[in-house]
Parts: structure tokens; C-alpha cells; sequence
């Protein structure tokens, strides 16, 4: 049980540096 919200936390931190390289990407881009 202590494993999932781990893994949880680890994918939402994984979403967000996704967001954060696809808003940089898009800024060169731009």
C-alpha cells in the first residue's frame, strides 16, 4: 500500500516535468 501512492507521487512529478519540457519546447519553437 505504500508502494502505490509512492508510485502515484513519482508519475504526477513525472507529468509535470512533461509539461514543463513541452511549454520549453513550445518556447523555442516560438
Amino acid at each position: 500500500m505504500v508502494i502505490l501512492p509512492h508510485a502515484k507521487d513519482r508519475l504526477e512529478v513525472f507529468w509535470v516535468i512533461a509539461k514543463d519540457r513541452s511549454r520549453l519546447r513550445a518556447g523555442m519553437v516560438l
